[in-house]
């Protein structure tokens, strides 16, 4: 769509099942990355999906994640310093539980590596963000008396968790805030 609301060109994507788009962001280089869960192409439950299109609507490519028996939903994406993607989201297990699910992409697509985060409870990943050699996510973790944002940092080159913490209200409505320190020299 241009400034004035004119439309350039228009797409579907997707298939005969259910689709839903979460986030939509611009990489660095002016292409279109989308995070989303599909349900046309493998899991019925649906599966997190992270598609990239030229500016043009031509799809570049796309992704699937999640484990073999669960599904999953992808909540973000976002354009890292070396034109990659990050993607964030929930991966759905047995009984009811979820983990944070995060995959960090090559601009090509490919996988570079993948992490999923168990905080013991159900949670997901919402949000991310790169500062330098950090990506920084938002997410939170559910108990049935219990509600905690959480956030993390960790490397984008491999992954490696640097710190987590946790804001969690008490009994008597009171913010308790818990970190887990990162080793020296990490961010």
């Amino acid at each position: 769509m241009t400034k004035s609301g004119q439309i350039v060109w228009s797409k579907t994507y997707g298939g005969s099942n259910n689709e839903q788009f979460r986030r939509l962001r611009l990489s660095r280089d002016g292409d279109i990355l989308i995070a989303a869960q599909t349900s046309s192409y493998g899991k019925s439950g649906g599966e997190a999906i992270a598609m990239r299109i030229a500016p043009d609507g031509t799809p570049r490519w796309s992704r699937k994640f999640s484990d073999a028996s669960e599904t999953s939903l992808a909540l973000d994406i976002y354009s890292t310093e070396d034109n990659g993607v990050v993607l964030s989201g929930v991966g759905y297990g047995t009984f009811g539980f979820s983990d944070w699910q995060i995959a960090k992409l090559d601009p090509l697509g490919n996988i570079q590596w993948t992490k999923r985060l168990d905080y013991q409870t159900a949670e997901g990943a919402y949000s991310v963000i790169q500062k330098r050699d950090t990506l920084i996510f938002t997410g939170d973790s559910r108990a049935p008396n219990d509600y905690t944002c959480i956030i993390s940092k960790m490397s984008v080159v491999d992954g490696s968790l640097y710190s987590t913490r946790s804001y969690t209200m008490d009994n008597r409505v009171h913010l308790v805030v818990t970190s887990i320190t990162p080793p020296e020299n990490t961010v």
